[in-house]
């Protein structure tokens, strides 16, 4: 069980540096926008990207955590 929370803390300490890496790419691209319609079309692909992120994140840490009950599920009577 120790396992699994530490694999499941560890997953999420990855995603929170490559979210950390990806905030930080965007900012440098939203500073090179030169017009008002480049920093929208920039704002959604962000949105858009954080999105998909997130949601391929939850599902990660999803698996991760059933293989960990899986485990200790078979502990049960």
């Amino acid at each position: 069980m120790l396992a699994g929370i530490a694999q499941e803390r560890s997953e999420l300490l990855r995603f929170i540096g490559s979210r950390l890496v990806r905030i930080a790419d965007a900012l440098g691209r939203l500073a090179k926008c030169a017009t008002p319609m480049e920093v929208m079309q920039l704002q959604l692909q962000i949105g858009s990207d954080t999105a998909a992120d997130c949601l391929a994140e939850a599902q990660r840490l999803i698996g991760v955590m059933e293989k960990a009950a899986g485990g200790n599920l078979a502990l049960l009577p």
